[in-house]
């Protein structure tokens, strides 16, 4: 989630909501809660940082300088930390004597480029930067979007692709999926808004 302003103003709220996502998503991937209570922050802590970028969410309409600070502030970021979390990676395989190039060449690709191959063909190092890639596209495409009811009906789109996604085992792109999922959380903020 970028910021927490609006009108170059803080809203202490969205920062201290932010803070306590963070602090439970931390809690529940370090597994530093009961499996119980890591299930009940994984079904919510995500979703409150997509309502919360809906709702700082500005209409742009010049979406080449919108494409750009994306890029800037969310896939410039992205990229570095892929690319230190691959060397960490090779560094680790070639140390427990674990390297195989096809295997280094498919988490390259997976990581960079995100073709949605299975597993042995193309995997990722990037799963803790998927929010990233989502909600760059997430902010995207909400820029298209100017009507209330076309993000509505937008985001009943994305739920009816994910669960056709779901049933027939399609395999989407990396962070596609992510957004498709995030998308309805994301006009949620936007309706708080008003």
């Amino acid at each position: 989630m970028t910021g927490s302003t609006l009108n170059n103003h803080t809203i202490p709220w969205v920062t201290l909501a932010k803070f306590i996502g963070l602090y439970l998503m931390v809690l529940g991937h370090m597994s530093l809660v009961s499996e119980e209570w890591g299930m009940f922050i994984f079904i919510f802590h995500m979703p409150l940082f997509f309502v919360l970028s809906g709702m700082l969410h500005k209409d742009v309409d010049d979406r080449v300088l919108l494409t750009k600070k994306l890029f800037r502030k969310l896939i410039v970021p992205y990229i570095i930390i892929a690319f230190i979390w691959c060397i960490i990676y090779m560094v680790l395989w070639a140390k427990n004597g674990m390297w195989e190039s096809k295997y280094w060449i498919g988490y390259q690709v997976g990581t960079f480029i995100s073709p949605g191959k299975p597993f042995l063909q193309f995997n990722t190092l990037r799963e803790p930067l998927w929010f990233l890639l989502a909600l760059a596209e997430i902010k995207l495409l909400a820029s298209f979007l100017k009507r209330t009811w076309v993000m509505i009906s937008v985001s009943v789109i994305c739920v009816l692709a994910i669960l056709l996604q779901s049933h027939y085992g399609i395999v989407i792109p990396f962070a596609l999926d992510s957004a498709l999922l995030a998308f309805p959380f994301y006009t949620i903020g936007v309706l708080l808004k008003y």
